[in-house]
């Protein structure tokens, strides 16, 4: 057994009164939710150069070359991954990109959230869950938002589009159905790299048959289309050194990855960030969540 005493005189046990919410920890919650909400005005930009299709296949590509050092993957696993692969890769992510080229990334931005009760609907399906009357009575007012933006006379001609995103928006939800059927045997990062891995081919081949002039396009695409696809895989990466920062064994989450760092140069007062510290963890855990990593947030809960 760990020496209680020692424990007794962590980080984790020595705040008596709940952390405070500082200017700087608000900012830090409104830059993770702004990095999320300009992805899809980021890929509108790589859509301006690049056939969607194409686009999604070096979404992927990129994904992949990141992820795929970080994790493993049981063999008996490779079914399911492979047919999620198809409902993500082949269906859903190309369908997103083909709507939000037709139409405004607003309106695509507000069409996609569309997810959300197409899966509490598949949920109550598939899985049993109940649909309290505020459940859906707050899907009811989601669909009919979509059907007032779809009456906008700005819309008139791009209605395939929308469409388009919306049954984009059904499938994620199939797909939500999938992942909950593997359970958590997979993990989020070996999940999103052989997903990734596995939908290239696929994304390489309707490409091919569906559209033109890829190779040319991709071969003269400015620095937009790139820092498009870097976007997306920085986000990736920045959830692996998130990951980094936990401990299996107990799930705690360490508060950096580094030790004994001035506070201020030329201090002489020196932080141990190998502790497990709430406040940090409580940032990192609610990060991870919005990447679907939920099992660090239960390891963290039966520390």
């Amino acid at each position: 057994m760990r020496d209680t005493a020692a424990l007794a005189d962590a980080p984790l046990a020595a705040p008596a009164t709940p952390p405070t919410m500082t200017v700087r920890h608000m900012l830090t919650l409104v830059l993770v939710t702004a990095v999320w909400g300009i992805n899809i005005s980021v890929i509108k930009i790589g859509l301006t150069q690049l056939p969607p299709i194409a686009f999604v296949a070096l979404r992927f590509l990129g994904v992949a070359v990141v992820l795929l050092p970080f994790v493993r993957l049981q063999r008996r696993h490779l079914r399911p991954i492979l047919a999620l692969s198809f409902t993500l890769g082949t269906l859903h992510f190309p369908l997103s990109f083909i709507g939000l080229k037709g139409v405004d990334a607003s309106t695509a931005a507000i069409a996609i959230q569309l997810q959300v009760p197409f899966a509490a609907l598949l949920a109550a399906i598939f899985f049993k869950e109940s649909l309290g009357w505020r459940r859906l009575l707050g899907m009811a007012i989601a669909f009919a938002g979509v059907v007032v933006i779809a009456g906008e006379p700005r819309l008139a001609g791009h209605l395939l589009p929308l469409a388009t995103v919306v049954v984009a928006a059904c499938i994620w939800a199939f797909a939500s159905v999938q992942i909950k059927l593997l359970g958590d045997e997979v993990g989020v990062l070996a999940l999103n790299a052989w997903v990734a891995l596995l939908a290239v081919p696929q994304l390489v081949l309707i490409s091919w048959i569906f559209e033109d002039g890829q190779i040319p396009a991709i071969l003269r695409a400015g620095w937009e289309v790139w820092a498009s696809v870097a976007y997306q895989a920085a986000v990736i990466r920045a959830a692996i050194t998130l990951k980094l920062c936990t401990y299996e064994d107990s799930g705690a989450v360490l508060a950096a990855l580094t030790t004994s760092i001035p506070e201020s140069a030329g201090s002489g007062r020196n932080w141990d960030y190998r502790y497990c510290w709430l406040r940090d963890s409580f940032f990192v855990i609610q990060a991870l969540n919005r990447l679907g990593a939920t099992r660090t947030m239960e390891g963290f809960r039966t520390t």
